[in-house]
């Protein structure tokens, strides 16, 4: 046993998983990488989202993820906006992932000059 397999992904970065060595983390071989060069990302024009921090009045801090409107296409504030609230039970959905950039909801209305607001409820998902 002298490897582990690592998997990564980021807002700006699709998933890959990598064959590494556990002496000293060095890259045996890729498994498998997504390149951007898929026409499909182009043409759809992804742009991850802006993750952000809020403090409640009672100083729990909240994680938000916004995707704004193409400021070039639908000019600068105000946006209609949707808030989208989660709060469990199940993973939290504001977290720095390739899954909130493909976010093809978020995506859509973020296209359509609708501000998009997902915010984790630690109040109602941590008790």
């Amino acid at each position: 046993m002298q490897r582990f397999v690592d998997v990564h992904d980021s807002l700006d970065t699709p998933p890959r998983v990598l064959l590494c060595s556990l002496r000293d983390g060095s890259l045996i071989m890729p498994i498998y990488e997504q390149p951007f060069t898929i026409p499909r990302f182009k043409i759809l024009q992804l742009q991850p989202p802006e993750i952000i921090q809020l403090q409640g009045n009672d100083g729990t801090i909240l994680f938000g993820a916004l995707y704004r409107p193409d400021i070039e296409r639908f000019g600068s504030l105000p946006y209609k906006t949707l808030i989208s609230v989660y709060g469990g039970p199940t993973v939290q959905l504001v977290c720095d992932s390739w899954m909130n950039t493909v976010d093809m909801r978020a995506q859509y209305l973020r296209s359509k000059d609708i501000l998009v607001w997902k915010i984790l409820d630690a109040i109602i998902s941590l008790g």
